[in-house]
């Protein structure tokens, strides 16, 4: 539905109904829904950022199984090569639904795209990353890695499926690319960048 609105005068309304909302709680908007429909009724209208591609991927568990994969990764004139086990392109800075975990520097308005790649860590190392996440730590931690560009290509060996709230939409290799202020919604609690 949002590629439909981009760039029209319409408003997305936003009831937050799956499983984690990160999209509605990045936002601030309710995620109870009938708060949610008053907020649709009554709330300003800002327009945000639009990631053209991807969703984040699996929980810890899942990764730790998951055998690790090349990735080729071109941004902002940089090329690297990296093993991963799993590589999230998102647009906002909330994400692993009620936990709550946030992408540092990032906003659904700044006209980049956040990346978050995890390369092949322990169980233990994982347990230890995502704990110092849930305390808000803002040092680096070894096997993740967090960037902001406003496009990534990605190129890998073998066809992988990319998800986009848990549905296939689409494989890698492939372009991810922010559309700047395309779309245009009625957060809760968002100060929005018109320029």
């Amino acid at each position: 539905m949002a590629d439909y609105l981009a760039g029209t005068k319409h408003v997305l309304g936003v009831l937050p109904l799956g499983t984690s909302n990160d999209f509605a709680r990045s936002l601030g908007i309710p995620v109870d829904p009938c708060r949610a429909v008053v907020l649709l009724a009554r709330g300003k209208v800002a327009a945000i950022d639009l990631g053209r591609f991807a969703y984040l991927l699996a929980a810890a568990y899942a990764m730790r199984r998951r055998p690790a994969f090349g990735r080729e990764l071109r941004y902002a004139g940089t090329t690297e090569e990296l093993a991963l086990t799993q590589l999230s392109v998102t647009n906002a800075p909330v994400l692993g639904g009620p936990l709550q975990l946030s992408v540092p520097a990032s906003s659904p308005d700044d006209r980049l795209l956040d990346m978050l790649a995890i390369e092949p860590v322990t169980p233990g190392r994982m347990l230890a990353s995502g704990t110092a996440m849930l305390l808000g730590a803002r040092r680096p931690v070894p096997g993740i890695r967090v960037w902001h560009a406003p496009r990534l290509y990605v190129n890998t060996d073998e066809e992988l499926e990319v998800t986009l709230d848990g549905e296939i939409c689409g494989a890698l290799p492939g372009d991810f690319e922010v559309a700047g202020n395309a779309l245009r919604i009625t957060p809760l609690d968002f100060d929005d960048i018109d320029d």
